[in-house]
């Protein structure tokens, strides 16, 4: 071997892993990406499925009732409600973040106390009562796993934690 070729080898090694380093850690914060958006998509699928539900039950007759099951991410520990008539949950105590944003939502989900995200569903609030009145109740899932009857109450819709 040539001594030019000798003293080229180390560089052409050093050259191979810094573009190795790259492609992991490139590579790394795609897979991430996939998973966030993988959990976020599935998120907006169950709020959009339970919104839906809302609606059905909505317009069918007063007293008709359905239990369902909605299946979030793992990282959702608690699913918050904010309506006229909830029962079956926890009352959250002093959630600063749910009371603030009372007013344009009444669906907030939390990953141990953090509010993550919050949504408005229609049918959930009783119309014949202000905002002032609207009770707030909180249930907590299993792996992600929400289990609730969904009534219709003729101008609203109840949920109940079973």
């Amino acid at each position: 071997m040539k001594r030019g070729q000798v003293t080229a080898l180390p560089i052409t090694y050093i050259f191979i892993a810094i573009i190795a380093a790259v492609i992991l850690i490139f590579g790394g914060k795609v897979i991430l990406d996939f998973y966030s958006l993988s959990t976020e998509a599935q998120t907006k699928k169950e709020i959009q499925n339970f919104q839906n539900d809302l609606k059905r039950i909505y317009f069918l007759s007063k007293g008709s009732s359905q239990s369902l099951t909605y299946s979030f991410p793992a990282t959702i520990s608690e699913i918050c409600f904010a309506g006229s008539q909830l029962s079956g949950g926890n009352n959250p105590g002093t959630k600063e973040d749910i009371i603030d944003q009372l007013l344009n939502s009444n669906i907030f989900l939390f990953e141990i106390s953090k509010l993550i995200e919050k949504h408005q569903a229609e049918y959930l609030i009783n119309p014949k009562e202000s905002t002032n009145q609207q009770i707030i109740k909180c249930f907590s899932t299993q792996n992600g796993r929400l289990n609730i009857i969904l009534q219709n109450e003729g101008n609203y819709v109840s949920l109940t934690k079973f």
